[in-house]
């Protein structure tokens, strides 16, 4: 995750820095919106690792995760 917020960071700033506007311009803050979005899609896209509410590694089991205190985890982080 943290490779994703400062790739995400760097490319913003890449855009502020790089517009003719300055460094505050519109062009930055359309940056900004741009990689939050991106990070927010490949989010949603991630197969959940851990239990949302434990922090257990869950384990895949005949295409179901499992945490092992007992939740079952959908594929898109819905808890059972």
């Amino acid at each position: 995750m943290a490779g994703a917020i400062s790739g995400a960071y760097s490319d913003a700033y890449d855009v502020v820095g790089g517009s003719g506007t300055g460094v505050g311009g519109w062009d930055g803050l359309l940056g900004i919106l741009r990689a939050a979005r991106e990070e927010f899609l490949e989010n949603e896209r991630a197969v959940p690792v851990a239990c949302p509410v434990h922090g257990e590694p869950l384990q895949a089991v005949r295409g179901v995760l499992h945490c092992a205190v007992g939740h079952l985890v959908d594929r898109d982080g819905t808890i059972y």
